[in-house]
């Protein structure tokens, strides 16, 4: 469990994902928990934050952990791809249409192909194409 500082208007959007995920709110404070099954009360909350008043006006540090389970892009240009085929479209096109304009309408949802090609930012898309087109090229 950790405890981190927000500021209030971090606070209420994490008062409007809780009730989709495991936080909860308290005055200043989010407290993140992990198995959900134990929240830190507001005594508890408060007795941590008396203890820390001088450091209100602080910037918090938030540190992000990148998903072990992530799809690299290569893996998902080629489910698109395979996605595209089965359902005889154009493959080239549509992803090039897609990577373009950016509208998922290019990309149908057979095999979830769309809202996984939606997981990478285009420009990432696009770096492995150049990528992988240099390295089998030179």
């Amino acid at each position: 469990m950790r405890l981190e500082r927000v500021s209030s208007l971090d606070s209420r959007i994490v008062e409007n994902l809780n009730s989709t995920t495991n936080f909860l709110s308290t005055r200043d404070y989010v407290i993140m928990n992990t198995s959900a099954k134990e929240f830190v009360s507001e005594s508890e909350v408060l007795e941590m934050s008396s203890s820390d008043n001088n450091h209100l006006d602080m910037t918090v540090k938030f540190d992000v952990v990148a998903d072990p389970h992530e799809v690299s892009s290569r893996d998902i240009l080629f489910t698109v791809h395979d996605a595209l085929v089965e359902k005889e479209y154009h493959p080239i096109n549509q992803i090039v249409g897609y990577l373009l304009s950016g509208d998922p309408a290019f990309i149908p949802r057979h095999n979830n192909a769309r809202s996984l090609i939606r997981k990478k930012e285009r420009d990432e898309l696009i770096e492995e194409l150049v990528r992988f087109y240099l390295q089998q090229n030179r």
